[in-house]
């Protein structure tokens, strides 16, 4: 939400949480261009009672499954681009125009 043109009365009548803002990034042609300086407040609504306190344990559940997984960042390696996968699929499409 905009806090330049919205307060956000609705949102917090409806019991919605401000847990933060975004960092002010805009989309164009789907890519992200510089910062345009207006950041946006995100506002969630807890589907669950003990919601906020089970995503702050998110972090720590993700590293213990890793530690008796062994699997760590270093051992994975970096993920492979999509992008220079899709690049080499062959476009079977039908050219249009001319």
């Amino acid at each position: 939400m905009n806090p330049k043109s919205f307060s956000g009365t609705l949102y917090v009548a409806a019991n919605w949480r401000l847990p933060g803002a975004s960092k002010g990034h805009a989309r164009s042609n789907g890519r992200y261009t510089g910062s345009h300086g207006n950041p946006r407040q995100l506002y969630g609504l807890p589907l669950r009672r003990n919601a906020c306190r089970r995503l702050r344990a998110l972090d720590a559940l993700l590293a213990a499954w890793e530690l008796k997984a062994g699997i760590s960042n270093q051992s994975i390696g970096p993920l492979p681009s999509i992008d220079a996968n899709v690049a080499q699929v062959d476009d079977v499409r039908r050219s249009q125009g001319a």
